[in-house]
């Protein structure tokens, strides 16, 4: 192989491998298993050849991203849409055709944070409204090495199909961009973060746009009184009504001693999930009444 050829591997190589003391190969089937072996560009090299197909792990070892990637399963055409977008607000992006719809990927100036990494993912969803699989999926590491994704270029082992980068030419020509690729600056990362609502700005929001007593008269009968409404508890046997709804200080209580709160302790324990999956829930159940 001549030197240019060896060069542009290496390249690959370091570009699109955030740790090289282990990788992933992707199986017959579609799924991946963990290779605890260094990685060379000999790896890659096979990759290229079709021999194998990597995957490559988002985070290194200390939880850090030199790439983030938006996952569209279901179809190119938004994610395409939303590419167009990112380019005016000066956000260079690379698309990568897959088995199902395609990969964005932003590439950053130098290796950051996990967490800034899938915030700034977040938001760009969030912005366009996007409900996309966001890798790095981790903030940071807890236990094993995390989120992985396809390495490009290589051959799906499922569908024995090389998917491409859109608008980048042959594949050598994609492989010479992508070795070099355009990168988010620093200042747009950090421009772009998203925030989940906090508890209380998301009880501001509900309590705004529908009072409790509506929100909550969706799952239980409620009879109006002096105070606000009355009806039987939803998380005991109740025979006497025992569930009050005080329409003032926009709260619920249970006299017989279920506990009380605001409506995210309503439907967390009507739910039977955690705070953070309410907040969600919530969240876009607000949006749907818009």
């Amino acid at each position: 192989m001549d030197q240019e050829k060896w060069r542009l591997i290496k390249d690959l190589t370091s570009r699109f491998i955030n740790r090289n003391d282990l990788y992933a190969k992707q199986l017959p089937d579609g799924r991946y298993f963990l290779v605890t072996q260094r990685l060379t560009p000999i790896q890659m090299l096979a990759h290229l050849k079709g021999q194998i197909t990597m995957g490559t792990y988002v985070l290194n070892q200390e939880s850090y991203a030199q790439f983030m990637v938006l996952d569209a399963d279901d179809t190119i055409d938004g994610i395409t849409q939303v590419q167009q977008k990112l380019e005016k607000l000066d956000i260079p992006t690379y698309l990568e055709a897959s088995r199902r719809g395609g990969h964005l990927w932003f590439f950053f100036d130098h290796k950051i944070p996990g967490f800034q990494a899938r915030g700034f993912g977040l938001a760009i969803c969030h912005r366009f409204g996007l409900d996309l699989e966001v890798f790095p999926k981790q903030n940071h590491l807890v236990t094993g090495p995390g989120s992985l994704i396809r390495v490009p270029f290589g051959f799906h082992r499922k569908s024995n199909v090389r998917y491409e980068f859109i608008g980048l030419g042959t594949l050598r020509q994609q492989v010479e961009a992508l070795c070099h690729p355009l990168t988010v600056a620093l200042d747009k990362v950090n421009k772009y973060q998203y925030q989940e609502p906090t508890k209380e700005y998301l009880i501001s929001r509900l309590a705004k746009d529908i009072p409790i007593a509506e929100f909550i008269g969706q799952y239980v009968t409620l009879k109006p009184v002096a105070s606000g409404f009355v009806g039987l508890c939803p998380f005991h046997q109740d025979k006497v009504p025992s569930f009050g709804i005080n329409t003032s200080g926009n709260f619920w209580h249970c006299f017989a001693g279920c506990g009380g709160g605001d409506v995210v302790n309503f439907w967390m324990r009507w739910r039977g999930i955690s705070y953070r999956q309410a907040n969600v829930e919530l969240e876009e159940y607000l949006k749907s009444r818009r």
